[in-house]
């Protein structure tokens, strides 16, 4: 042992110090010192699994982009996503008008409406020609003046099984006296039984928008 301690000496190596008593607890680590957990075998799938699925719905959109907007898109797909637009802007639309019509409904007291149903063709003036013999197909209703022709004809097709057909149009007429006291039979606009956006009609229009007044009848025609 001396021998080894005198060539450290000669080398320029001093010996550490002598230790006394039991060993201390090891030096603690640094900060910095990076800690290795257990790799979680289902977090890793779940984590190759959301990158994969996220990956392939971005490719997909793009695809799916480039085919409507692109060159290569037909006419009728062009039809479709036009129609479908419509259809979600008119909703819109309709769903704020509905909320201004229900909260000004709460306000005003709704009127009677005498309707008048005829397959074919409207009545013509001379059925309102006597008072108390108008036509026996007769609906009464309680609306308001805001009430639209799309409402309206949600109604009767409840009361008429012919209004419910896919191709059924319905024909919407004021009957009212004019100024020498003859009814006549005016008609104001047409709806779809069942809309679409490639055929505008006036189901949008309200009765106060077509000059409606208290007392006036409605003919309704399904053709």
């Amino acid at each position: 042992m001396a021998g080894v301690g005198e060539a450290q000496r000669r080398q320029g190596r001093p010996l550490p110090p002598a230790r006394r008593g039991p060993p201390g607890p090891p030096p603690p680590l640094s900060k910095a010192a990076p800690r290795f957990e257990p790799v979680d075998r289902e977090k890793g799938f779940g984590l190759i699994f959301f990158i994969f699925f996220g990956w392939s719905s971005l490719w997909w959109r793009r695809g799916l982009e480039k085919e409507i907007w692109g060159c290569r898109m037909s006419q009728g797909m062009r039809g479709k996503v036009a129609e479908i637009g419509l259809m979600i802007i008119a909703t819109r639309v309709r769903s704020r008008g509905e909320r201004k019509r229900e909260r000004s409904r709460d306000r005003i007291c709704p009127l009677l409406l005498r309707v008048f149903t005829k397959i074919g063709g409207h009545h013509s003036d001379a059925d309102f020609a006597v008072r108390g013999k108008e036509p026996k197909d007769e609906v009464q209703i309680y609306t308001w003046k805001d009430a639209t022709l799309r409402e309206l004809t949600d109604l009767v097709k409840e009361v008429a099984p012919e209004a419910r057909r896919r191709d059924a149009v319905l024909s919407f007429a004021f009957v009212y006296p004019d100024k020498h006291g003859r009814f006549v039979v005016k008609e104001v606009g047409r709806t779809y039984s069942y809309p679409n956006g490639r055929r505008p009609d006036s189901g949008g229009k309200a009765l106060g928008e077509l000059s409606f007044q208290i007392g006036d009848y409605l003919d309704v025609a399904i053709l």
